[in-house]
């Protein structure tokens, strides 16, 4: 399947572009992969083995060019996980798509680069003396559907020809097909009525209303964009209500300057094997921690910084809690490395 984008309404949205490229889940991957899918500034799609992600889930991205010269590292959400059938053998089992995280400048402009050198040079020349990128995971794939199977709850008969509309998700896009069908079988039911399932071979491809031809694969692939670019609309800071993830693949820091940086107000749940904490966060900064006991709160958030393992729940909403941190995030982070970064050169003291 060819994640490729439409040629409509490419002006409310981030052009994808298709092509190869080296991307790496950072604590799924071993290294850089070779990967065949789109990206854009604000989404990226690909092929891929069976990961083990989760829809909703955040994740660090490493996206690279196939010759290394341009990258970037991002913070991105799962929006979906799709399976797929693959005509290479060997080749991907999983379409992942995911969101990209970006406000700041530089990895805004990095991204915009990657995008232009895979839009001008879809199969780009890799110097000799370049490292050779690691060995992909999957191979290039593709979709040829020629025969669907459809359910129906009147009784089909064999030979006779039947109509079908392939309509994307946001409507836009209508392709009536027909076919013809080649064998039926009745279908157990529990409750209700019969139904029929019937294989149907197309007959050609499906005419729009514009007149243009598709295929029942391309249909496909416009049903696919068609969600995928309402996926890459939304808006990065608003309808995010819940945010879930792994703290040794997002490690706390990192997800701290993100809502910092985002401005985000809300409620901040980790949990590891022997202890639970939340984190409250108002436009961005840490006012209050619980449960904190007698401790100052800056004490139990220096504690979890350290955790390395764990599970993290953000659930973004007004926070009514006192201020009981009182310096800005990003001053609380660096005065926590500081005393850590004595702590540990006593230490180091103490043993020598």
């Amino acid at each position: 399947m060819r994640f490729h984008g439409l040629e409509q309404d490419e002006r409310r949205r981030a052009p994808r572009v298709p092509g190869q490229f080296l991307v790496m889940v950072q604590g799924v991957d071993g290294g850089l992969v070779a990967r065949r899918g789109d990206v854009s500034e604000v989404g990226v799609i690909f092929g891929a083995d069976k990961m083990g992600l989760e829809v909703g889930s955040l994740e660090y991205l490493h996206l690279m060019s196939m010759d290394r010269t341009v990258g970037v590292v991002v913070m991105a959400q799962v929006a979906r996980v799709m399976s797929i059938q693959s005509s290479t053998p060997g080749g991907p089992s999983e379409a992942v798509a995911f969101e990209l995280l970006v406000r700041d400048p530089a990895q805004q402009a990095a991204l915009r680069r990657l995008v232009d050198k895979l839009a001008y040079a879809l199969e780009p020349l890799v110097p000799m003396d370049a490292p050779a990128p690691a060995p992909a995971q999957g191979g290039v794939f593709s979709l040829n559907v020629t025969r669907l199977e459809l359910e129906a709850t009147w009784p089909v008969e064999v030979g006779e020809t039947v109509q079908m509309v392939i309509n994307s998700f946001g409507g836009q896009t209508r392709i009536p097909f027909e076919g013809v069908v080649k064998s039926v079988r009745l279908k157990p039911q529990s409750e209700g009525g019969a139904r029929y399932v019937a294989h149907v071979r197309l007959m050609g491809a499906g005419v729009r209303g514009d007149g243009a031809q598709h295929s029942i694969t391309h249909s496909i692939d416009l049903v696919m964009n068609d969600l995928m670019t309402a996926l890459s609309t939304s808006d990065l800071g608003g309808d995010r209500t819940h945010l879930k993830g792994r703290l040794d693949r997002i490690p706390l820091t990192g997800l701290l300057g993100w809502f910092n940086m985002e401005r985000i107000s809300g409620r901040l749940a980790l949990k590891d094997q022997a202890q639970a904490i939340t984190l409250f966060l108002r436009d961005g900064d840490l006012v209050d921690v619980d449960p904190c006991f007698d401790a100052d709160p800056r004490d139990v958030v220096a504690e979890a910084l350290t955790w390395t393992q764990g599970r993290f729940l953000f659930v973004q909403g007004d926070v009514e809690r006192e201020d009981r941190v009182g310096v800005p995030l990003h001053a609380l982070l660096m005065d926590l490395a500081r005393e850590a970064d004595e702590a540990s050169q006593h230490q180091d003291l103490m043993v020598g």
